[in-house]
């Protein structure tokens, strides 16, 4: 990085270092690098990295075992510049996270294919819109799915799904 002036590369460098660094250091640590990534990419305008920094924080923060609230308030300040962004991506990407994240701290009583409302006040169905036919979504959405039905005990309705 001071190799070159430019701080265009900058947060694309930032990002796969934290990526580099959750290989060799503890998930827990190494996963506030993507903080660091995050600012650096706003800054200098490379929003597709902070996008990518954003919904890989919030990720791992939820599988890393951080604090739930905190989890959720994270989701929510990401989802809230996602529709600022309109980045329906990782909007759809982090749907499943934080449905499960809301019924494990109570919030939800949401079972799975049933409408929800978002934080927006916007009801929707998964599984709906564009984004939600991308491979990605899919896959993140099944396996969030799976793992809600292995958590509450629902086994046979995501199976079904």
């Amino acid at each position: 990085m001071k190799r070159m002036p430019s701080i265009a590369h900058d947060s694309e460098i930032m990002y796969y270092s934290a990526h580099t660094r959750i290989r060799v250091e503890p998930i827990q640590s190494a996963n506030e690098h993507y903080i660091v990534a995050h600012r650096g990419a706003m800054a200098s305008g490379a929003v597709r990295f902070a996008f990518a920094c954003s919904f890989v924080y919030d990720n791992n923060s939820f599988w890393a075992g951080k604090k739930l609230g905190l989890v959720v308030n994270s989701i929510k300040e990401t989802m809230k510049q996602m529709i600022f962004y309109k980045n329906l991506v990782v909007l759809g990407l982090l749907r499943p996270i934080y449905r499960l994240s809301l019924r494990l701290t109570g919030q939800s009583d949401v079972h799975q294919r049933d409408d929800l409302t978002n934080i927006f006040g916007e009801t929707y169905k998964e599984g709906e819109g564009i984004s939600s036919k991308l491979p990605l979504v899919m896959l993140t959405e099944c396996f969030a799915k799976f793992s809600e039905g292995l958590i509450f005990r629902e086994v046979d309705k995501a199976r079904d799904s």
